[in-house]
């Protein structure tokens, strides 16, 4: 079994059927590209991996073990972390405690402790403000730590959220639309983050985005979807010559 396997995986909102019979394999380590037009069901997927959705149909399996229904915080139990096409943050908060936030999947100490303050307490928190300092390094959000996410441009945002997931310490990381609102100094930054976020923090990644230039770049291999069906899978030279993607997708 892949390190994530989706089986036959549908849903319906009412009448409309959002996704329909989806199979979805990925390996260790690759950086896997969801594409398709608006409304090809990308962000369904993405809600039913992480517990947002119900699946009407379909299994889905995370290193061999099923999660298939679990409620959102068990799937980050398991080790998957989220980004979100519009920012899920506090706006009031900085961007500090905004990444903070994150670590709370992390959190092994307990509520008497925390109200006492005990000295796992203080580890925990000094182990926490200590991996989210070394995600500020990396995403380089220094200038912006003590800075109100209401204060923040929309592409500093859209680091803020994640770094917000990179600081869960995850294995497989979903980024839904992660260029969206960056220029185009800050999109060129992302593509090598996300080569970083493979190789040095050796997290599988997969990725929903419409800018298919860094698609074609950052990608192992490339997902499509048309009205909920897939109509292509394979490497990213493959997908480009896809006569089906070309019509769906890319245009004629």
């Amino acid at each position: 079994m892949s390190f994530l396997d989706i089986q036959g995986l549908s849903i319906s909102f009412g009448g409309l059927r959002a996704l329909e019979k989806v199979d979805l394999h990925l390996d260790e380590g690759e950086v896997h590209a969801l594409i398709g037009p608006n409304g090809a069901g990308k962000t369904s997927l993405f809600n039913c991996i992480s517990g947002v959705y119900k699946q009407t149909e379909g299994r889905i399996y995370f290193r061999s073990q099923e999660i298939t229904g679990l409620p959102p915080h068990k799937v980050a139990m398991r080790g998957i972390a989220r980004t979100f096409q519009n920012t899920e943050l506090s706006p009031d908060m900085t961007v500090l405690d905004n990444i903070l936030l994150g670590r709370h999947i992390r959190n092994r100490v307990g509520v008497f402790s925390r109200i006492c303050f005990t000295a796992s307490t203080r580890r925990q928190e000094i182990e926490d403000r200590k991996r989210a300092e070394e995600i500020i390094d990396f995403l380089e959000l220094q200038a912006w730590r003590w800075a109100p996410v209401a204060n923040l441009p929309y592409g500093i945002r859209k680091k803020v959220e994640l770094a917000r997931a990179l600081v869960m310490d995850p294995e497989l990381l979903l980024l839904d639309e992660p260029s969206a609102g960056m220029n185009l100094e800050e999109r060129e930054d992302l593509i090598f983050w996300i080569e970083d976020i493979k190789e040095d923090l050796k997290i599988t990644i997969l990725l929903v985005e419409h800018a298919i230039q860094m698609v074609m770049e950052v990608s192992d291999r490339i997902t499509v979807l048309d009205y909920g069906k897939v109509i292509a899978s394979g490497p990213p030279q493959e997908i480009q010559q896809n006569p089906k993607v070309i019509e769906a997708y890319l245009g004629k």
